[in-house]
């Protein structure tokens, strides 16, 4: 059997002093950021969607409520592992970072690397095709944590140059990545969707 994991990025944030946000509370999604997240709701509004899980983050919240709202049936779910990266760069200026890395080496001991990523992003999978097995769910994370899990998926060096440089794998703003699993945990397909790239629907 297999189960289907729509990851989602969430949309834009409302960010004007362009602070490295990460997760601090308080930064919720902009008004382009909420058009991107219905926008989202919409094209996913036809998928048999039994969960909709979410980064506990107030930007991702907003991004699976939209979702939710058109899957009402659904249970709504807050799961850790869908975290943003915890880094203590966090809650300085991008003009201040420079050159700055998150990952090699890591600012400060306690932050995360991106093996700490994979390990929480393949036990949530790991959860999800356990409990909602042969299901559809959606979950709303962020930039990093879902790069860096595709990068482990398909073998990819786990590098921050391998990251930051190529991107191949790196989700735009409130997009999709249809993750379908073997019972096994096999990934045996997946396909990549930017809501923000198709035509906008007719209005009469």
């Amino acid at each position: 059997m297999q189960t289907t994991i729509l990851l989602c990025r969430h949309a834009e944030v409302h960010n004007p002093e362009r602070i490295l946000y990460g997760r601090l509370p308080g930064f919720g999604l902009s008004e382009t950021g909420w058009r991107q997240a219905e926008r989202l709701a919409t094209v996913l509004a036809a998928e048999p969607v039994s969960a909709v899980y979410t980064s506990p983050l107030l930007r991702a919240r907003q991004t699976a409520g939209c979702i939710h709202r058109l899957h009402p049936t659904a249970r709504l779910i807050l799961a850790e592992p869908l975290n943003e990266v915890f880094t203590s760069w966090q809650g300085k200026r991008w003009a201040e970072l420079g050159g700055a890395r998150y990952y090699e080496p890591p600012a400060d001991p306690g932050d995360e690397t991106m093996l700490d990523l994979v390990a929480r992003l393949r036990s949530f999978v790991a959860h999800v095709v356990h409990v909602r097995r042969g299901q559809t769910v959606v979950a709303v994370s962020h930039g990093d944590p879902i790069a860096i899990f595709l990068m482990a998926l398909f073998g990819a060096p786990l590098s921050e140059q391998e990251l930051r440089r190529h991107q191949t794998y790196y989700p735009a703003l409130a997009s999709i990545n249809r993750l379908v699993f073997a019972d096994d945990l096999t990934l045996v397909s997946r396909d990549y969707l930017d809501p923000r790239q198709l035509p906008e629907p007719a209005r009469y």
